[in-house]
């Protein structure tokens, strides 16, 4: 599998009726994955992932060099896929892997 996707249980656009009480446990998720990340990391992969924001021009904004932003970006990616993997077997112990691909964000461009 590519490694840029994560298999998530929790769908963010769902028709489903119980679709409006999982957004906000999505979005709940998302901001406590987020919060693990240090702030370096943070910055860096909210404004590439969230903001769209190329990694030269991160590189500029923040007085760093593009090896940097890769090299945060990268770190960012693998521990933030790792929280919300961690987070949704804690929200739903009986999350399988079955179950586990039916949605997936992609995480890069």
């Amino acid at each position: 599998m590519d490694p840029s996707w994560i298999d998530l249980e929790i769908h963010l656009h769902d028709e489903a009726p119980e679709a409006p009480t999982r957004q906000p446990k999505a979005k709940a998720i998302i901001e406590i994955a987020l919060k693990k990340l240090s702030e370096p990391q943070r910055v860096v992969f909210s404004l590439f992932e969230l903001g769209q924001v190329s990694g030269p021009d991160i590189a500029a904004l923040l007085h760093i060099s593009p090896g940097t932003v890769r090299s945060r970006l990268r770190l960012a990616r693998r521990r933030f896929r790792r929280e919300l993997v961690r987070l949704l077997k804690t929200v739903d112990g009986s999350t399988s892997q079955r179950r586990a691909t039916r949605s997936r964000v992609r995480l890069g461009r």
